[in-house]
Formats: structure tokens, sequence, C-alpha cells
């Protein structure tokens, strides 16, 4: 049936006569006051249009002399468009926004569309300067010119598809609101490493245009035709992947785009209709085409402009080990000119991976293919093991001799020497610990290329001490850490002889000392010097330096005088 007008003249009588374009009004539950045309067949079915109140060159204030006299409240804030008007008690659905609907509303800060809106007129929502953010159902199916013109919106936000997305008939470049937005979001999630779906045929005009947030795009092969502008002035939009099924490109498709490569899997170049396709564009860029496509691509309506064109492929990359029996390399095989190939060079026990033919020291190595090519794999022997020993002798209250002796595969090593209880203080009690210490407190600098043999001084009684040998062989991999133990006795001199309490002789020109098993011993000469400190056993013998008198100390109790002749 025929729809009219439904004019509602004696219900929707114009305060004081004066003239308007809608015949409905409501009151949000925000108080806004939003304007419709409601149009109705007569039964009463029929939908209604968001529209401005005033004439469309006047959308909500009629200066002085326009021939109109009204000035009418411009919505506000956060808005949100009901899916329905109820006039008359017939409920009708609201499908479109009207042209320039929301002209000018520059406190407007988001609005809602309601699902059921399949339209959004021309400048509907133009110079809304302060709007942020607006929701786009998926039934929209059509945008008119400039309808979000001179905005600076933060966030679009689509309830639909990417695919929905691709199918929306933008009427101008200006008509998307991506070109005034930061984000677009669809479904919930921000686009920017784009893939259209497998089943999409077109690529609408102006689809994503001045979109800047769009990083790369991937265009499957059921896709024949992209629009004019589809991803035009898109300037962070650096990756382009064409389907095999393009067979038409619009002007501007991808006109200043910061492109700084390109693949396209058509067999046949597509149709481009202009030159302005990828005006803009840098032309020396990589252009990925099928192998045996690149004569035709070289010689085709502006696809001649590009100057560094790859085939695709299929390549074949070839691995190998420069030492087979030292380790393996995975990775080869064949590949497509544009895509990536990851290399793994394998070492056998015992050895390590150098390097690959060109000098590269990567290890796994990812590689973009661009041809056929052959990668070699250099292995090497794992340098031995670092090892150092250290002797602790001559133990007295304040020092202590050290000598430290590197192994024949020690490049250098790293001496430290304190009391136990400093390490343990610091957690550090095992090997691992003591290197990861190590590790983080020293340097170079703190490196011994040498033998060392030399006194420790300024120790302290009674006190138990570390030394702690950490060795590197010439790959700079520490060795087994050696660790010495020892105690120096509560007093620098002699405290005098009391009474027995192990037996302590001299025979055969040694020291015997029995009965003193688990107890530490310490052997003094004459002079006080300790020549001699060590746990003793059950039946010590002692070697001195010569005959002579000799004083013995077994734990704490007091030294015993001994006379050694050889």
């Amino acid at each position: 049936m025929k729809k009219v007008l439904l004019l509602f003249a004696t219900l929707f009588t114009l305060v004081q006569s004066v003239f308007a374009y809608y015949n409905h009004s409501i009151i949000t539950s925000s108080g806004q006051t939003l304007y419709f045309m409601v149009y109705s067949n007569f039964d009463h079915s029929g939908y209604a249009l968001v529209t401005p109140p005033g004439a469309p060159e006047y959308p909500y204030f009629a200066p002085s002399g326009s021939g109109h006299n009204y000035n009418y409240t411009r919505p506000t804030g956060d808005l949100v468009i009901p899916d329905s008007v109820t006039v008359l008690g017939y409920t009708y659905p609201v499908t479109g926004i009207d042209t320039k609907a929301f002209y000018g509303c520059t406190d407007l800060t988001s609005v809602i569309l309601p699902d059921g809106v399949d339209s959004i007129g021309d400048n509907a929502f133009s110079y809304c300067s302060g709007l942020t953010s607006i929701t786009i159902p998926s039934s929209v199916t059509s945008i008119g010119s400039s309808a979000f013109g001179s905005c600076d919106m933060t966030s679009v936000n689509y309830t639909g598809t990417v695919a929905q997305w691709c199918n929306i008939d933008f009427s101008d470049a200006y008509s998307n609101p991506t070109g005034w937005a930061q984000t677009l979001n669809i479904n919930g999630s921000p686009v920017s490493n784009l893939v259209i779906p497998d089943g999409v045929s077109t690529i609408k005009q102006f689809a994503f245009y001045g979109y800047w947030g769009l990083a790369s795009v991937t265009i499957p092969n059921s896709v024949t035709s992209i629009g004019i502008g589809a991803f035009g002035w898109c300037l962070d939009l650096t990756s382009v992947t064409i389907g095999n099924g393009v067979t038409t490109i619009g002007d501007g498709a991808f006109g200043f785009c910061g492109l700084t490569s390109m693949t396209c899997i058509a067999t046949v170049p597509p149709e481009v209709e202009d030159t302005s396709t990828f005006y803009g564009v840098d032309y020396n860029i990589p252009l990925y085409v099928p192998t045996s496509s690149v004569s035709s691509y070289q010689v085709a309506f502006v696809w001649s402009e590009f100057t560094n064109y790859i085939g695709i492929g299929p390549h074949t990359i070839t691995v190998t080990s420069a030492n087979p029996t030292m380790g393996t390399v995975t990775g080869g095989g064949t590949y497509n000119g544009g895509t990536t190939a990851t290399l793994t060079a394998t070492p056998n026990t015992g050895y390590h991976f150098v390097q690959w033919q060109d000098g590269n020291t990567q290890n796994p190595r990812t590689i973009t293919v661009t041809g056929d090519a052959t990668y070699t794999a250099t292995f090497a022997p794992d340098a031995a093991p670092a090892t150092a020993t250290a002797t602790i002798s001559q133990v007295s209250a304040t020092s202590a001799h050290l000598d430290i002796v590197m192994g024949e595969n020690t490049l250098y090593y790293i001496y430290l020497c304190g009391p136990q209880s400093l390490f343990v203080q610091y957690g550090v009690t095992t090997n691992e610990e003591i290197l990861d210490f190590v590790n983080q407190n020293y340097g170079p600098s703190d490196r011994n290329y040498n033998n060392v043999s030399g006194y420790i001084n300024d120790l302290t009684a009674n006190t138990t001490y570390w030394v702690v040998v950490v060795p590197y062989n010439n790959d700079g991999v520490a060795g087994s850490i050696c660790r010495k133990q020892f105690t120096t006795p509560n007093t620098s001199g002699i405290e005098g002889v009391g009474e027995e309490r192990y037996i302590v002789s001299s025979q055969d020109g040694h020291i015997t000392v029995s009965g003193a098993e688990g107890e530490y011993v310490y052997v003094y000469s004459i002079d006080g010097c300790c020549v001699y400190s060590a746990s003793a056993t059950e039946t010590t013998v002692i070697d001195v330096p010569s005959s002579g008198a000799y004083f013995v100390k077994v734990g704490n109790t007091p030294a015993r005088k001994v006379v050694v002749i050889r």
C-alpha cells in the first residue's frame, strides 16, 4: 500500500504556528529533545526518521532575514537514540538518521544508534566538534556525504562484522567516520592488522578511507574488486596482500598509503582504473607477484611504474652444516617469495654454533624469502673446562698463606675471600649461588690472569673464612668452583703450656697427635708462625719444616711444647 505522510494535523499542531520540518518529538530519559518525521501507512505500519526540527539550510536556528523564526534546543552530552517512537498508541521503528539531523550539535559527546537504523544521511553529524565516539549498528547499509565532517572522534564502534563493514555504501571520501576518528572497533576489537574474511567479494568504495590506525591488510581470493578510495590516505598502512581473485582496483584505492611492501598473487595483473590508484606510494618498494607473471606486471598500466619486482616462487631454501659431525641445521624447504623462514642451527654435545656463512650470528634466524638461497652454519668444539686449585697454609690469627694455580684451559679467574658469615648473609652457599653472586657483582676489572702465591692479611682471630675461586675458559664459561675453608686461631701468639689432655709426641722426625679426632690442630714454630692447621683424625701425623721446638695447640686447649729431632 502506498505510504503517505501521516500529518496528524490536529494532534501535531505546532506551537505558536511556527513552521517546522518534523511531526513528532520526544524527550529522552536523559533530558534531550529529539525530533522525528514519522511516516505511516493506512494500516499504521511505517517508520520514523530522526530529523532536524528546522529547515535543511537552518537545522536548529533560523537567523534574522531567513524567512523563518525559530531557535530549537540542540541535543547535548551522551545520547542514546531509541529504536522506536510511539504515536497515538502506534509504534514506529526508527530506521534512519535524516540529513543534518544533528548538524552543528557541538556539545554532543557520544551517540549510540539503535539496531534497525539502516541509513545515515548527508551531514547528519557534521560539525559535531565535541563528539568523541559513535556506535553504529550492523543494520546500517549506507552513509551519506560528509556525514561526520569536521568531527574529531576517539573511536567508532561498529557492532557488525568486517564483512558487513566492507559492504556499506559510503557516498564519498568524507562519509566514512574512520577518517574522523582515531580507532575503529569492530565487534569490540580495534582494527589494526586487518584480515578481510573469505567470502567477501567486494570491498566497497571508501570502506577504510583515511583510517590511520590501519597497519596491514590481507585480502582473500574471494574478493574480485576493490572500490574507489577503499584504503586511500591510510598513512600508517605499510603492508598489503592482494588475493588472486582481484580483477579491478579503483581510483585512489591505495593512494597516499605508507606502504613499505606489497604482495599481489593474482596471475593476471588486476585492472587499475587510474594512475591515482597508488598515487603517493613509493614505487621502489618490494612488490611480490607470481614469478611467472613478473613480465606481465612490468608492462601493465600503472603496475609498470613499480621497479622492485620479486617473484613469489616457489623458491628453495637450502640449509647445510659446514661441520656435520658438530651440528645440524633445520628450516630449509620450499617457500613463496615474501614469506619468512626460520633457520635453526643445533650443535651436538661438546660443540657450539659460531655463525652463518654471511657472518650473521643469530640463532634461530628468520629470513624473508626473495629467491633460491643456501645458508650454511659453522660449528666449533667447546673450549675445555676451566679449572683452578687453591691451597691454604700457615694460618695465624691475622693472616694465612694462599696459593692459586690456574688449570691448563683457564684464561682468568675471580678470587674472593671473606668470613663465612658474610657469604651466608648474602644467601650464597651453593656453587650456583656463588656464580650468580660473582656475575652480578664482579666485572673485567676484578679478573686475575696469573697464578698467585702470597699472604692474606688483616684477618680476625677465631673466625672461619672462605676462599672462593671461579675459573673461566677462553669462551668465558665458568668451570668448577674451588672453595676452601679455614679458621684462624683465637690468638696470634702462644698462650703457654697447660695440662695434657691429648697425646702429643715427636716420633721419627714428625709430630703425632692422638685422641683429638674432629678437633682442629695448629702447629706453631718457636717464633709464633703457624706452620700447620687442619682437622685431626684419630691419629694425625704432621710433617714440620725442620728440627726444633714447636708448640701444638688442639682446639681451644693450651698449647704443648714438642721438640722434633731428625
